[in-house]
Parts: structure tokens; sequence; C-alpha cells
């Protein structure tokens, strides 16, 4: 979407988070990573002299030095609520909940200087190379005492802004391409898909889609992909449901013998390729997925209600979607700790809860959708963004 709009988008290097989803045993070497991605940022604004730069979570704490060293200004763009709040605590905090506002400003204060203390060693190796002095500050506070603008791309829907935060901390929607978005709802489904779809409505059965997206390679043994299949497959199916299960990044594993039958009967579907989430979602009852704020939006922009099934314990914001889809009125989550621990009876008593109060979720899902439809999204962030660059100018090339 980036890149499609005219703006340069660059990567910088190894993600740390999809190293750590893809091999959960490997300890990463996060200075080594920040130094690569500091002195691949700095290449990259030297070479191309932008009027600003948009960085992400990550990239804020390890590379806004860059911007110091060149004099560019920048702006700070979130998946998940990230300005300090005496409303709740970091989302890295499972669902986030807090009995006292002391407590969630102790949560913030220490999450903060993790952060910072995570990164600064290589920061503060390579702001040398750049001829910079030792930071005085966490580039957290130092961005919050300058305004920068804090853009943070999900619905107020979901997470609404607190009272406390500052002008600062906008929250502008989902940021999605309009034209990327009609394509996904008029694409055209593979066959089986189809098929599948249409004799579930024929007969007026609820239809539920089931995406991990690539987390599902965590099954990283068959075992683990039969026990979660078997469970999602058994749970959804007792309770009068049929099961539209997307498998893609785990084609080599052998389909349990247990879920070839439910698929035989046509009452499952497993799909091991890509599948357009727009043209299935706004078909389906319901989405089952691992928590994930691109998921989990885009499946209530379709007006499907949403099922948190975090696909790894711990990670930053899945816990949290998925206690606030349920708090929505929108969903349930989360529904266990992780994918790998779903428990069927556990699923199959979401599943039943679902479908008996399916025309009142999916009529609050539906309420949801129309007012993150009117949010600003891509558009309102790029304006935030566009004003504070010409506010800021950055030097010329003469300068």
């Amino acid at each position: 979407m980036v890149t499609a709009k005219g703006m340069l988008f660059e990567n910088l290097g190894s993600d740390p988070v999809a190293e750590m989803l893809k091999n959960p045993k490997k300890n990463i070497d996060m200075g080594a990573l920040t130094k690569d991605h500091l002195r691949n940022a700095l290449k990259a604004c030297q070479e191309h002299r932008p009027e600003g730069v948009i960085f992400t979570t990550m990239t804020h704490l390890s590379c806004s030095s860059v911007c110091e060293a060149l004099k560019l200004p920048f702006v700070i763009t979130h998946l998940v609520p990230m300005a300090p709040t005496s409303e709740h605590a970091p989302p890295v905090f499972g669902t986030a909940d807090t009995w006292f506002s002391w407590t969630a400003h102790l949560k913030w204060r220490v999450f903060e200087t993790m952060a910072f203390q995570m990164h600064k060693k290589a920061v503060q190796t390579v702001r040398a190379e750049f001829g910079l002095g030792a930071m005085s500050e966490s580039p957290i506070l130092a961005a919050r005492r300058m305004q920068v603008p804090l853009i943070m791309g999900y619905t107020s829907a979901l997470c609404p802004r607190p009272k406390d935060w500052p002008e600062a901390a906008r929250i502008t929607g989902q940021w999605v391409d309009s034209e990327q978005e009609a394509a996904s709802s008029s694409s055209q489904l593979p066959q089986d898909v189809s098929l599948f779809l249409q004799s579930a409505e024929e007969s007026g059965t609820q239809v539920i889609f089931v995406t991990f997206g690539s987390l599902l390679a965590q099954c990283q043994e068959i075992k683990q992909f039969e026990k979660l299949m078997e469970a999602l497959s058994t749970a959804i199916t007792q309770a009068g449901a049929r099961a539209l299960i997307a498998t893609k990044g785990c084609e080599h594993f052998a389909i349990p013998g247990s879920v070839q039958a439910l698929q035989q009967a046509g009452k499952v579907l497993l799909v091991p390729g890509f599948l357009p989430h727009g043209a299935i979602m706004s078909r389906c009852l319901a989405v089952i997925c691992h928590g994930g704020s691109g998921t989990v939006h885009t499946a209530l922009r379709a007006g499907a209600v949403v099922v948190v099934i975090p696909g790894r314990r711990g990670v930053i914001d899945q816990t949290f979607w998925g206690a606030r889809v349920q708090r929505s009125g929108v969903g349930f989550g989360p529904v266990c700790s992780d994918m790998l621990s779903v428990k069927p009876r556990a699923l199959q008593s979401v599943m039943e809860a679902l479908l008996k109060n399916s025309e009142g979720m999916k009529s609050a899902a539906k309420t949801m959708a129309a007012f993150m439809q009117s949010e600003g999204g891509a558009a309102e962030a790029a304006e935030i963004s566009l004003t504070h660059f010409a506010a800021h100018p950055a030097p010329t090339q003469s300068s």
C-alpha cells in the first residue's frame, strides 16, 4: 500500500518478532539487529533525502537517532495503544486490565524502560559512529517531549481514546487501501470454497472461518497439527456449524483421519492455498484467529464476529485484542493461552454460545463494521504525517 501511493518503503533488515515466531527456542541477538537497522536506516535516508520518516513501533526505538543526525522530522505509528494512560496497562500485559490508575502508570513505566534498555547499548554504539553523543533520555521520552505525533491504526470502537492522552496521540482507524479492499471482497474464490459456502447457505448452516496466518507454522510436529485440526473441527461441527480452515504453511502435514471423515461429509473444508479474506469473511458468521490487530480488524470490518485463540503465549497484542472483542460484544477471547493448548470442549462451549446468540452478535459486528468504514484510516494518518513534516521541514541538500 505504501509503495503503491508513491512513498518509499525501506527494509531495514530482519524482523525480531518474525524471527522469534519462526523459531521460539532461538535466542535473538537484539544488539546485532538494532545495529543493522540503524546503519541501514542511515544509508537509506542519506540516499533518498526524504521529507520525513514514518517509524513503526520497533524501528522508532532503534532508528530515531538517524533523524537526529540528519535533522529529519518523523512520526511514530502503532497498531496497538502505545501512549501511557491510567485507564489500562500496556498491551504486552495480557488483557491490559488494571484495578488502579497507579498500577497502570507503573506498568507503562516498566514497559518503556525495558523497551529502551533492550536497544540502548547497541544504539549508543552506532550513535558514536554517526558523531552523536550519548542519549540523555530514551527515544520514547524524547519523542513525547517534542510532541511527535503517535498515529495508531486501530478502531476506537474496540479501544476508545483515553481521556488522559496528549494531543499528539491519535487513533485513525484501521489502515486499509480501499482499492485493495474492494478487490479482495470481489475476488473469485476457489471452486471448492465457493461450493462449500454455497452449500452451507442453502442449508441454513453457519460457517466459521479459521485462520491463524503465518503463526500456523508453529505446528512444527505432525502431532501438534493433528491435535489442533481435530480440536477445531470437532468443536465447530458438534456445535452445529461448518468449519472452513486455512492451512497455508502446513501443507506438508497429512490431514487426520477424523477430520477427513468430516471433510467427506461436507462439514469441514481445509484449504492449503491463499484465500482472499474479504470475500470469505463477509459470508461467515465468525472468524477464529490468533488475535493479531490486522486479522481482528479485517474480520470486524467485514461484519464477522471474532473468536480469538492466541497464536503464541506472550505475543504482544493477541490476548489484548481478544479481551477487547469480548468486552465490546463482538466476539470471544482469549479462549485459551495459545493455539497449541486449545481444548475441544472449551471451544465447543464458545461455539454453542455464539450460535445461540448469533443474531445479536452478528448485528453488533455489523454495527462496528459501519463505524469502522466511517473512520479516517490511512488517509487521516497520511494527513497527520504530512502536516507534521510541513511544519518541521527537513534541511535541503545544500544546507
